[in-house]
């Protein structure tokens, strides 16, 4: 049995042209998808640059190369204000002594703060690096709002 197949034919029905279009379509969102997939790796791929990487099924925070290598940091409520230090008590209860240097940055969300706008009960997240004694010595203090929950340690 010889089957007589007319292409031309086929293209110029309505249903046809609809689904070859609809396909058409679908492979150019596809194509954009995995366009904007390449581009987004790409971009966070690099050493440069502040990103998120994924390791192990969890994320972690990639900071750039040369941003306070050998950094250490603490998450906690500040329970004691000094004139060079503060002391901040983390979620399991342990206390951690933050030394505040001339070029420690402190911010809060509606921008820039100083030390003096530091008080006792405020949550922050401290960045920096170790003194030799074992506390941290702060290059940038974020305040968080009073409102918002510590984050994990």
């Amino acid at each position: 049995m010889k089957v007589n197949f007319d292409t031309d034919e086929v293209l110029k029905k309505p249903t046809t042209r609809k689904v070859l279009i609809g396909i058409g379509v679908v492979v150019v969102l596809l194509l954009i998808f995995h366009a904007g997939m390449v581009t987004g790796e790409h971009r966070h791929s690099g050493e440069h640059g502040f990103g998120m990487q994924r390791s192990g099924g969890f994320f972690i925070a990639r900071m750039p190369q040369g941003y306070m290598q050998q950094g250490h940091g603490a998450v906690g409520t500040v329970t004691a204000l000094g004139p060079s230090s503060v002391t901040i008590t983390g979620r399991d209860g342990g206390t951690q002594t933050i030394l505040l240097a001339a070029g420690t940055q402190i911010r809060a969300l509606n921008g820039d703060a100083s030390s003096s706008a530091l008080k006792v009960g405020d949550h922050v997240i401290v960045l920096g690096a170790p003194s030799e004694s074992g506390q941290i010595t702060a290059h940038l203090i974020h305040v968080m709002p009073a409102d918002m929950p510590l984050p994990p340690q």
